[in-house]
């Protein structure tokens, strides 16, 4: 053999010995208490809870119409936001 190849061969066994390193290190199984795992189990059974739950902003707050909230003073506009004063052109 010459010297490239063996060199070639040397570089090959490395990446081979650091692939199995990896393999070996993301094969291991870390021991997780009973208790963690309830937990974890308690925290993916609130999220799915969560998922079903329709968010505040989507709820029904009021059965009014824009415009006709009690004690409102304020012209609203068709988005419920108060009118600006429209200023007088000179």
């Amino acid at each position: 053999m010459t010297t490239e190849n063996l060199r070639n061969v040397a570089a090959t066994i490395d990446a081979m010995q650091f692939a199995n390193d990896i393999q070996e290190t993301l094969g291991r199984t870390y021991g997780v208490p009973d208790e963690s795992e309830a937990e974890l189990d308690a925290l993916g059974d609130e999220l799915n809870f969560e998922e079903e739950e329709e968010p505040s902003y989507l709820q029904e707050t009021s059965d009014l119409p824009l415009g006709e909230l009690e004690g409102s003073a304020e012209i609203l506009n068709e988005l419920g936001l108060p009118e600006t004063p429209m200023k007088n052109a000179a």
